[in-house]
């Protein structure tokens, strides 16, 4: 089973549930259930659900094969807890997703630790997909503290730094 969450931005992102759907329509998907927030864009080839109670996303999290998110924080530190494997899809300024591109510093930085699989854009995706059944993360445990905090740290401090 696939779990694709979006978040709850006002910004939305139809993008990524769009290029899911088809992908699931042409079955390089298979068995998936999207939690889409407040986008425009409702699946035909999906199950879904505008919005997940806390208990419902932990159990959907929980039992999926692998991940497909938003570049969000929260979605990548419980992906991440649950120990599963994740593609991310951050949200772009470009594209009017976001108000910045924090998503995709983040999903780069984890992507170069080997912690989740980047699409840098949507056209990425089944590219990525094809690589999650060969695909090793690295799920070390962090000595402490929060992995996702530790990185966006380190990041901050090293653009400061340049």
């Amino acid at each position: 089973m696939v779990f694709v969450t979006i978040g709850s931005s006002e910004f939305g992102f139809s993008r990524l549930l769009v290029e899911v759907d088809r992908l699931a329509g042409d079955a390089v998907l298979s068995d998936v259930m999207a939690q889409i927030g407040r986008s425009d864009y409702k699946p035909w080839n999906c199950s879904w659900k505008r919005f997940l109670t806390p208990a419902e996303f932990s159990t959907w999290m929980g039992n999926a094969d692998f991940i497909i998110c938003h570049a969000g924080c929260g979605s990548l530190e419980e992906g991440l807890r649950h120990g599963k494997k994740i593609i991310a899809v951050p949200r772009r300024v470009c594209h009017k997703e976001a108000p910045d591109d924090h998503q995709f510093e983040i999903a780069r930085l984890l992507a170069a630790h080997n912690r989740i699989l980047l699409a840098n854009d949507v056209d990425e995706l089944a590219a990525r997909v094809t690589e999650i059944p060969t695909w090793t993360p690295s799920f070390a445990a962090p000595r402490n503290g929060n992995p996702i905090a530790e990185y966006i740290t380190r990041f901050i401090s090293q653009k400061m730094a340049s």
